[in-house]
């Protein structure tokens, strides 16, 4: 007959609740570190906004450069964009910290912010160069727009790869409860919407193929 050891038994569990609470510590940790180094990548691309905010509003009262201002907000568009496709990996994979939500909506109001300096940018410096937004919803569970979501993904993607000096692409999540977002959206029919908007005049809302969509930019 087996005798089993009821102190190496509380030894083991003792050891095995240490190693479990370390190694959550250890999860929180690294992710709080992700989430702070989002942060001060946000931080400094709402000074850059800001400062491309001012640079497109004085635009029309002194001899700023067209060509200068236009590729900084390439720049700031291509930044963005990155840092964003970064928050939501880090988002997916977390599970014991909160915050990403409320950092995505802080890029979403910055990503708002340069749809609107663009529009203004493009018509004032007469620029050729292509506006697209892509307007989606964030956190989705529902297939189908999902599935119109990974083909508008996939179309704009290639848009930026072959037309990456002509085409700024902003991605922009609706579902954000952004009140200026809702506004705007409000003038264009869209109300929880996954779509395109080229050029700030055509809106796409329905599957469509890369083909077609090179009919709308210039």
């Amino acid at each position: 007959m087996v005798k089993y050891s009821y102190d190496a038994f509380w030894k083991a569990f003792f050891f095995s609740t240490i190693v479990f609470i370390l190694g959550l510590n250890l999860g929180v940790f690294v992710e709080s570190s992700n989430l702070n180094e989002i942060e001060r990548a946000v931080i400094s691309s709402e000074v850059e906004l800001y400062d491309s905010n001012i640079r497109s509003s004085i635009i029309q009262d002194y001899p700023v450069s067209c060509e200068k201002s236009i590729d900084n907000t390439f720049k700031l568009a291509d930044k963005i964009y990155e840092e964003v496709i970064l928050l939501e990996n880090l988002d997916e994979s977390s599970a014991l910290v909160e915050g990403f939500f409320e950092m995505h909506k802080r890029y979403d109001l910055l990503r708002l912010q340069l749809w609107l300096d663009s529009s203004r940018i493009k018509t004032y410096c007469e620029n050729e160069f292509n506006l697209i937004i892509y307007l989606y919803e964030y956190d989705s569970d529902d297939p189908e727009k999902l599935s119109l979501q990974n083909l508008y993904a996939s179309i704009t993607g290639d848009l930026k790869s072959n037309y990456r000096e002509n085409v700024l692409l902003i991605p922009i999540a609706y579902n954000m409860d952004l009140n200026s977002l809702d506004i705007i959206l409000e003038n264009y029919n869209l109300e929880n919407q996954t779509a395109l908007i080229i050029n700030d005049k055509y809106v796409i809302t329905d599957a469509i193929t890369y083909d077609e969509v090179i009919q709308y930019i210039n």
